[in-house]
């Protein structure tokens, strides 16, 4: 009897229609970031924030007025409880991020509110940590191992990896690449110009469209691997069964061929780390990068790369300099 009047008063307290608000706003916010371009990860990512700070503010706080009438104060004290917890600062960051961005959605989408609670709310610092990449000696094992097995597999396997090294392609666009196809009339896009050494990238996180270019032997490598290739399936890379690489068939292959490699816990984005690291050890210019990659304009990606490489170089040269190994010889 006391939880049926427990249950009644928190009724009371929500508005209007409450019970109905947060399935329509999830459906309504998720429409609106497709329209601002984000990626599906991101999405789906804001709206798992969305959904863990209604229910803070519900069962941590026992605030039953809606998450659009949550305070600047309900905020920071949700931001407070995570450092306690012991969330990384970028887990936090993020955090704030998603309900930023909800809120922001709010005040200038749906024009519910007149500002934005969270806007003043403030997390605490990442720390810039040092990009996980490959060492030229790793990178060689990995290209060894992937052509290990021999036969299409392994052209496959081999050519995958050096398209990735190379490329820096995000997970997602390798699997969506199509081959250069004799047939003019196919609906399907061509992506690979073996002529031109370039791919087109149509399918980008940021929704940008780009073409990147290959080296020579990377694309004798995918010719070489084409035209053992029996099937007449579209994509540039098919797994054994013929079919399109999705994002977990290519992570299982590249974390397999990193541990034949002897590296462990490889997965695709480290291949990506690499290309970018490479990139900029050779002082690529920051505009070129950023076009390569599909960085979005402002991405602090590029300095991120830059100053790893920096740092790399700088190691390097007190290495070969020390004053200390002269007086030891």
């Amino acid at each position: 009897m006391q939880k049926t009047k427990n249950t009644t008063q928190q009724a009371a307290q929500r508005p209007p229609n409450y019970p109905n608000r947060p399935q329509t706003y999830a459906s309504s916010f998720a429409r609106y970031l497709r329209t601002k371009g984000r990626a599906s990860g991101t999405i789906r990512l804001y709206q798992r924030t969305v959904e863990k700070y209604i229910r803070f503010l519900e069962d941590d706080l026992g605030f039953k007025g809606g998450i659009e009438n949550a305070t600047r104060e309900h905020a920071e004290v949700w931001i407070d409880r995570m450092i306690e917890h012991g969330l990384s600062p970028l887990t936090i960051r993020l955090a704030r991020q998603g309900i930023y961005v909800f809120y922001h959605w709010l005040v200038d989408d749906q024009e519910e509110l007149k500002v934005n609670p969270v806007a003043k709310v403030r997390t605490p610092k990442p720390d810039v940590k040092i990009v996980q990449a490959l060492r030229p000696e790793q990178q060689k094992a990995l290209l060894k191992a992937a052509g290990d097995t021999g036969g299409t597999i392994a052209l496959r396997n081999k050519a995958l990896v050096a398209v990735m090294l190379d490329s820096g392609l995000r997970s997602g666009e390798v699997c969506a690449l199509n081959r250069d196809r004799d047939d003019a009339d196919s609906p399907v896009p061509t992506d690979l110009n073996m002529d031109q050494a370039t791919l087109f990238i149509r399918h980008s996180k940021t929704h940008r469209q780009r073409v990147i270019g290959l080296g020579d032997k990377v694309v004798l490598l995918l010719e070489k691997y084409l035209r053992k290739r029996q099937d007449g399936h579209e994509a540039l890379f098919v797994t054994t069964h013929k079919r399109r690489f999705d994002r977990d068939s290519l992570h299982s292959l590249i974390k397999r061929l990193g541990e034949h490699a002897g590296i462990d816990g490889l997965h695709p984005h480290v291949l990506r780390h690499t290309a970018a690291t490479n990139a900029a050890n050779v002082f690529t210019p920051e505009d070129a990068m950023r076009r390569h990659f599909g960085w979005a304009p402002g991405s602090p990606m590029v300095s991120h790369y830059t100053a790893t490489g920096a740092e790399e170089r700088t190691r390097r040269i007190f290495r070969q300099q020390s004053a200390v190994d002269k007086l030891l010889s």
